[in-house]
């Protein structure tokens, strides 16, 4: 280790992030399961980065200090792959908890604001017992959110999210590499004390009712209902199935809490939240896949497409139609760095443009763009358009059918749905570390290595 660790935790000093925690305690009240929680004692700042330290007097009268969980995203060290074991696609990415430095930084800052010489070993990571990750809209994908151990934990921990799709792991993968920043207000860490080990007192019981209401003011089943005013049915990808499910869920479980008379910061316990939400999939959903051909226009006009969001050309089929005709029309030059940069991505074929005029008129037309920006629309393309050898078709995979006409008149609410919910004593929300932050830990992440996109377990 740096014979000055502290240098290293300086060049933090304009580093803007801060982790932000709430706690939901009254430490005079001992009957509340976490009356043994360590008084705040005080914020350990280092410019706009700050972490909060805690006392607790122990029997012989003297201190022991702790600090809060650093919660930081190691970027960086995000992979997607296939998980043979389970047969799921995969994100795993890692989250620092704490470390030396961090340690140094805390009993050095209480050293020089007590007077007092703290030993070490007198200083220490809040003694957590379980940790949870929880993700706000993550839809369509699932976060691995099931309590784990945090004492027996190393420094750093793994979490995982499910996806629907490889390529949609892939995706996210890239994402959290490259714009990190997105993710630190969805993904969210809950903490639980040793002392809530088995306690009845840490579970709080309660039920829950799903009516036509939770389903209907769902943002994307309000739009739908809309829109296919006449229809008994309607479709949609996994991916807006993953949406509305969790629109869903969020609205049966605000009227939950709403109902909730404790103080007490408390979180849904994992099994019941899944549990729930496979309630949601039978209920709004017919339990077939339904297969859509390339050529089926009245099929691809039960399905429902965000037009306001992503525009009605990014619709697969409406999408493959317009670059067949730009590809009939285009010259032979124009038409091998078409399908190489939509089949392949910017690894074969520059994103720089090389087209005649014409076809790089057509082509901006399309995606509704300037030419400069043709390449990265057609890379983006390739999450719904393929090309098959001849022509550009749709990529969609997975379509589900809402059978609307049961929904508007025969839904039959389900009513005292027990669930359980966790006293939570300390949450964070992920700090994020930005690619040219400055700070600079000893250490790198290391990326793990995937073969044939099959995660090594």
């Amino acid at each position: 280790m740096d014979s000055n660790p502290i240098s290293k935790w300086a060049m933090a000093l304009f580093f803007p992030f801060a982790i932000i925690e709430s706690l939901a305690l009254n430490l005079e009240d001992c009957n509340k399961p976490n009356a043994g929680f360590p008084a705040v004692f005080d914020t350990v700042s280092l410019g706009d980065f700050h972490i909060r330290a805690y006392e607790k007097v122990m029997a012989s009268s003297t201190s022991r200090f702790y600090f809060a969980p650093l919660a930081l995203l190691e970027h960086t060290s995000a992979s997607s792959g296939r998980n043979n074991l389970t047969g799921e696609n995969q994100l795993a990415f890692r989250v620092e908890m704490w470390n030396d430095e961090l340690r140094y930084i805390v009993k050095d800052y209480l050293s020089n604001i007590t007077g007092l010489a703290i030993e070490e070993n007198r200083v220490s990571i809040l003694p957590f017992e379980k940790v949870s990750l929880r993700c706000q809209r993550c839809s369509p994908t699932r976060l691995d959110s099931r309590w784990r151990s945090f004492s027996q934990s190393s420094k750093q921990m793994e979490f995982r999210m499910v996806c629907s799709t490889l390529e949609e792991c892939h995706n996210l993968r890239e994402q959290m590499v490259h714009h990190p920043e997105q993710f630190s207000s969805h993904l969210t860490l809950l903490f639980r004390m040793e002392s809530n080990k088995g306690s009845v007192g840490s579970i709080r019981r309660k039920t829950a009712s799903i009516t036509s209401d939770h389903v209907w003011n769902g943002p994307i089943m309000f739009d739908l209902n809309r829109r296919f005013s006449n229809s008994s049915f309607a479709l949609v990808t996994s991916q807006d199935r993953g949406r509305i499910v969790s629109e869903a869920l969020e609205n049966v479980l605000a009227d939950v809490e709403i109902l909730l008379e404790s103080v007490e910061d408390l979180a849904i316990e994992p099994e019941d939240e899944l549990r729930l939400r496979k309630m949601m999939e039978n209920i709004l959903f017919e339990n077939y896949i339904i297969p859509l051909e390339d050529d089926s226009e009245s099929a691809w006009n039960s399905l429902y497409w965000d037009y306001e969001n992503v525009g009605l050309d990014v619709r697969p089929d409406i999408m493959a139609r317009k670059l067949n005709k730009v590809y009939k029309n285009a010259e032979e030059k124009d038409r091998k760095w078409i399908v190489e940069l939509l089949s392949h991505g910017p690894g074969l074929s520059s994103t720089k443009t090389v087209l005649s005029d014409e076809t790089s008129l057509a082509l901006a037309n399309i995606f509704q763009t300037i030419p400069k920006h043709i390449g990265s629309r057609l890379q983006s393309s390739q999450r719904n358009i393929q090309w098959d050898g001849h022509k550009f078709i749709p990529k969609v995979t997975k379509l589900f059918r809402i059978n609307l006409d049961k929904l508007r008149h025969s839904f039959k609410p389900v009513r005292n749905v027990p669930i359980k919910y966790s006293v939570i004593d300390l949450r964070l929300d992920l700090n994020v570390q930005p690619a040219m932050s400055r700070i600079n830990f000893e250490r790198q992440p290391q990326i793990p290595e995937f073969r044939n996109e099959e995660m090594l377990l």
